[in-house]
């Protein structure tokens, strides 16, 4: 098992709400007709697929892998559950379960 720094963990917060948080536009335009695309040339949902590649590996890299990362990413490719802040809840489990396996 991984030991994690407190530093890593704020980090992999600071990616899991900053990828929630681009991605916030994005999933509210994918409701909006006629939205679309970005400028007509690059698909939002493409946008958001590369904001989750670079939020996944970023969070491994920082937590180190855990399971949990597999159905976040799934939950993510989902059009309209990707709207919930699903990095920065699966960084806060991710750290949680971490920390009790050193303390224990």
């Amino acid at each position: 098992m991984r030991t994690v720094t407190p530093r890593q963990v704020k980090l992999a917060f600071a990616v899991g709400i900053l990828a929630d948080i681009l991605q916030l536009p994005v999933n509210l335009s994918f409701f909006s007709v006629g939205l679309a695309t970005i400028g007509g040339e690059i698909p939002l949902e493409a946008l958001d697929a590369a904001i989750d590649v670079v939020a996944a590996l970023l969070i491994n890299r920082l937590l180190g892998f855990h399971w949990a990362l597999l159905p976040t990413f799934a939950l993510e490719l989902v059009p309209g559950l990707d709207a919930a802040p699903t990095w920065t809840a699966c960084v806060a489990y991710v750290a949680f379960r971490r920390r009790q396996r050193i303390t224990s």
